[in-house]
């Protein structure tokens, strides 16, 4: 029996930007779909949503898609009672939506008023969202665990302002949201990954640093490892997997959802921190 046998996850951003990788939504998903959840994958392209639930079908789990635009109020609410029309109940919310050049992110002094609105939409006032509509079920029902994705951007010396300040306030968010619903049973934890290897993250810049490895370095690792320098010819985090692997391989990051009794915690993830062993 998995360890989220007969619950139901709904996660934002459970599609992912197109790519080679696999994004964290989509792996998140998988994996408790694996672990025995039935999840509900909303996201803005529901193209993107209906193939991680494909992916999960394929193994025999249960999973529905739904487009959903965390910018908008309604569209977020909507899928919430789809999660509750279609599994009766909302056990887990993951939200995984975030961006930060991809929405004109920049520098203080570069950045315009405009994209860092839009920039706290997505970031930090969404996962409001998502979280506003699903504690009504989760308090009626006694019980629920509330999963936010942060970043290390937030404890570390990222240079744009929008996504740095969104990051580091989904953590304040977090801890409100688990002080407050304690006494209904409620968990909040946040998370922090580091640099992970998405095909939001890492492969619009392996074109660039592979032609610029390509005289002394050859291969994915290579290009790779050449993605990973930033300004100043340094890494501000290090490179992880998403990948989504079978229980009983080596340990790795466990989701919150997943951990009896945690609350209130900001988890880094550093290092080898692919989703294993959950």
């Amino acid at each position: 029996m998995g360890r989220v046998e007969g619950k139901s996850a709904l996660i934002f951003g459970g599609g992912q930007t197109p790519g080679e990788t696999i994004g964290n939504g989509r792996a998140t998903a998988i994996l408790l779909a694996r672990e025995g959840a039935k999840v509900l994958i909303a996201d803005r392209s529901l193209e993107s949503a209906e193939k991680t639930a494909l992916l999960i079908r394929g193994e025999g789990g249960e999973a529905t898609a739904i487009a959903a635009d965390v910018e908008d109020e309604h569209q977020v609410e909507a899928a919430i009672r789809a999660c509750l029309d279609a599994y009766g109940k909302i056990d887990i919310l993951h939200n995984n939506v975030g961006a930060s050049l991809a929405l004109g992110d920049a520098v203080a002094t570069d950045l315009t008023v405009e994209a860092y609105d839009r920039i706290f939409a997505v970031n930090l006032r969404g996962m409001w969202l998502a979280c506003k509509h699903a504690l009504p079920a989760m308090r009626e029902a006694g019980r629920g665990s509330i999963v936010n994705i942060s970043s290390m951007a937030a404890r570390s010396a990222y240079p744009y302002v929008g996504y740095k300040t969104t990051k580091a306030a989904v953590i304040s968010l977090t801890e409100n949201l688990a002080s407050a619903n304690a006494r209904y049973g409620i968990r909040a934890n946040v998370i922090l990954p580091g640099l992970m290897n998405t095909p939001m993250a890492i492969e619009p810049a392996l074109p660039r640093a592979c032609h610029a490895k390509r005289s002394s370095l050859s291969g994915t690792a290579a290009c790779l490892s050449a993605a990973r320098w930033g300004p100043g010819g340094m890494s501000p985090m290090p490179l992880c997997s998403s990948t989504p692997t079978r229980r009983g391989s080596s340990p790795g990051c466990r989701c919150p959802s997943m951990v009896a009794g945690a609350s209130a915690k900001a988890a880094p993830l550093l290092g080898n921190c692919s989703a294993r062993g959950m």
